[in-house]
């Protein structure tokens, strides 16, 4: 996982605030489509960085179920 560096509180706030915004619609549109999320499930979105996510919002597209979006050993 890559974590940015930032010059500025701003920059790094800005960047916290649009991590925050792909997290909920990861889980908006996961809930959607394959119904409630686990507990585990939640909690490894919320603290994803976006490299994770990129992957995640990648995976979702073709995923037959909400476990191949989060398989460790598939391809992004």
């Amino acid at each position: 996982m890559s974590v940015p560096i930032f010059s500025s509180l701003d920059d790094a706030l800005r960047y916290e605030a649009l991590l925050d915004g792909h997290r909920e619609r990861l889980k908006k549109m996961l809930i959607k489509r394959f119904g409630p999320l686990s507990a585990r499930l939640n909690r490894r979105i919320t603290y994803a960085e976006m490299d994770d996510l990129d992957r995640w919002f990648d995976r979702l597209l073709d995923a037959k179920s909400v476990r191949q979006v989060f398989a460790d050993k598939q391809p992004a």
